[in-house]
């Protein structure tokens, strides 16, 4: 999924795939004042001119604000597990009607059945910040770095992007709709509903090394960030 930067004037948002990648969409169909720009994983100058350029005036201009909608690692794979499953579903040709949706939970169930001490087999995709090449140039060139003199990086709790983060921009808060979330989504809400408890989950199918990264680098990492300069408390 690709990376979108949003922009009106000197504000920029930055939309991860699972970090509402999706509403900041619509907050430019909805308002001709932003533009967006979306650039594929690990784009060029030539696959994504327009993203190239605007990513280096944006990191180098100090009149430009950065914000990062961000949410807890967990969550977020989370997410991506559910749209994983959602995808496996749809393969089998069924439909979303309501005796589907009953089959749906037989369905997810099956793909949970597994013996404890069984080789762990997620994630099946990567998709921590750590790889992000956003959040990559972030902790190299800018956070702790005293001598920085481009943009103001913001990161914020991405579930107050579309009411509290809109307030604050003084924008309309529907134009950034709350956007495929699972609350929202009948089909996502019978997957988790049908999930083992998160606790279970991590322990029985989630790699040693995930696991690890995660409990002990990237979860303490961001929840101390909110301690930081570069935290937005909304």
């Amino acid at each position: 999924m690709s990376t979108r930067l949003v922009r009106k004037k000197n504000i920029v948002i930055l939309g991860m795939a699972k970090n509402g990648s999706q509403a900041l969409k619509q907050l430019a169909f909805n308002n001709d004042e932003w533009e967006v720009v979306e650039c594929p994983p690990h784009y060029t100058k030539e696959s994504c001119p327009e993203g190239l350029e605007l990513q280096k005036n944006m990191w180098l201009n100090k009149d430009v604000t950065l914000y990062i909608p961000i949410r807890d690692e967990w969550e977020r794979e989370i997410s991506w597990l559910v749209e994983w499953i959602r995808g496996e579903w749809v393969k089998t040709g069924k439909h979303f009607s309501e005796h589907h949706i009953e089959e749906l939970g037989s369905f997810v169930e099956d793909k949970f059945h597994r013996k404890e001490g069984s080789e762990q087999f997620l994630p099946i995709l990567d998709n921590s910040y750590k790889n992000k090449e956003e959040i990559s140039y972030f902790f190299k060139n800018i956070f702790l770095n005293k001598e920085w003199n481009g943009c103001t990086v913001k990161f914020f709790d991405l579930k107050y992007l579309s009411n509290k983060f809109c307030e604050f921009i003084n924008e309309d808060t529907s134009n950034i709709p709350v956007y495929n979330a699972l609350v929202h989504n009948s089909v996502k809400i019978k997957i988790k509903e049908n999930m083992p408890e998160d606790v279970n989950l991590m322990r029985i199918f989630y790699k040693d090394e995930w696991k690890n990264t995660y409990n002990n680098l990237e979860k303490p990492l961001w929840d101390r960030m909110r301690d930081t300069k570069y935290w937005l408390h909304l």
